[in-house]
């Protein structure tokens, strides 16, 4: 799909006290402002619900891989594992999530941008952001963080998680003077692989009792990648070969030689066949500069060969560069150095 502003893989704009449940979008989405997977813009009282999109997102401003922006309204129980890329305010799940309360939820996918990126969510602005996580790498030159880029006065984040090791971020948040942060954890994905980790911060986990009966929450390691996901939308893992991305583990991952001067190896093993990957190399401002698909890759090692040119072959400068490879799930990212 290709938009101008407010256009979703859903929905563009859910507007007035509307209500959207579980529903999802898988594809490509292409637009200006308020681009997301599922929903352009959520705005004025609205409730989005047991809802995910496996969409790659492309946009300007508020950019999401589930919704491009919130304003006064709610979204629970939800994920994104598309990647996503804009320019400002750019947010695995969500761009720019304003005066809404987002809660127990998750992003996977990879997040690109120039300004306000973050892995959850780009911008929270005076908004609210509880019991949810995010694993996908991070790229901005300015205003990055692994869950949220800009936290700003009177936002709040409790009891919420990122993967440090995947996102590529030390930091979890640009955090604002007077938002209120509790329990904002940067892990390994062994840490989080595991469910003491969240019921430990009051996260309602099948099988405990002690946050609550509701049962938001279920981790089993063959699915989501040994994740949390939402008990409820087990349903979501296999809906019949409608694009969702194949639960595939990148192992072995490395570069090969590393500093290099003519080319490199990007290497890499896969647990299970997968339809597609995608190794993408990124210069250290975070702007994608090359970028390989594999088709129906076997389970095994592989290797892709990088000589340090951009897509249209135009010779790259001496520096470092970050390289990611994605299979629309759980991406892995590393640094590597080309010198001349």
């Amino acid at each position: 799909m290709t938009g101008g502003s407010w256009s979703g893989g859903l929905v563009g704009l859910n507007d007035d006290e509307s209500m959207i449940n579980t529903c999802y979008a898988t594809g490509n989405i292409t637009g200006f402002n308020q681009i997301g997977g599922l929903v352009g813009y959520n705005s004025d009282d609205c409730q989005l619900n047991f809802c995910f999109a496996s969409v790659d997102v492309t946009g300007s401003t508020h950019i999401g891989g589930l919704v491009g922006g919130t304003y006064s309204s709610t979204l629970s129980e939800s994920y994104a594992v598309g990647n996503v890329e804009g320019t400002m305010d750019i947010g695995g799940l969500v761009g720019n999530n304003s005066f809404s309360t987002l809660s127990d939820s998750y992003a996977t996918g990879s997040v690109n941008g120039e300004l306000v990126v973050g892995g959850l969510v780009g911008r929270n602005d005076r908004g609210v952001i509880i019991n949810s996580y995010a694993i996908g790498s991070v790229f901005s030159e300015e205003y990055c963080g692994g869950l949220v880029g800009w936290n700003y006065i009177g936002a709040q984040i409790n009891n919420s998680i990122w993967n440090v090791e995947t996102s590529g971020q030390t930091i979890g948040v640009v955090e604002h003077e007077g938002s209120t942060i509790t329990n904002l954890l940067g892990l390994t994905s062994l840490d989080m692989q595991m469910m003491n980790t969240y019921t430990d911060i009051g996260w309602d986990f099948v099988g405990e009792e002690i946050n609550g009966t509701d049962d938001i929450w279920e981790i089993d390691n063959t699915l989501n990648t040994g994740y949390p996901y939402i008990s409820d939308m087990e349903w979501s893992f296999d809906i019949g070969g409608q694009g969702l991305p194949d639960v595939v583990m990148i192992s072995e991952v490395s570069v090969r030689p590393n500093p290099f001067n003519q080319e490199t190896r990007i290497c890499f093993k896969l647990s299970e066949p997968v339809e597609k990957i995608n190794v993408i190399v990124y210069n250290i401002r975070g702007q994608k500069v090359w970028e390989k698909q594999i088709y129906y890759a076997g389970s095994g090692e592989h290797a892709v060969i990088w000589s340090g040119q951009d897509q249209v072959g135009h010779k790259q400068a001496s520096g470092v560069y970050l390289f990611q490879i994605n299979n629309g799930h759980e991406p892995k990212a590393c640094k590597m150095i080309l010198l001349k």
